[in-house]
């Protein structure tokens, strides 16, 4: 696989990924789904998890 294929996506550890990427918000709270409430910008992991991710 070309990993310069713009239709995939670049290799990113957890702890970067936001909770209003995948809910496309920006701003304010996001209501998960099993109905707690985080900001925008808080991160779906934790750095000390990063190291347990590895590429394909």
């Amino acid at each position: 696989m070309d990993r310069t294929d713009p239709g995939h996506s670049a290799i990113i550890r957890p702890s970067r990924l936001t909770w209003g990427q995948f809910y496309a918000t920006y701003s304010g709270k996001v209501t998960l789904g099993n109905g707690s409430q985080v900001t925008w910008d808080a991160p779906v992991s934790n750095a000390a998890l990063d190291a347990a991710q590895s590429p394909p």
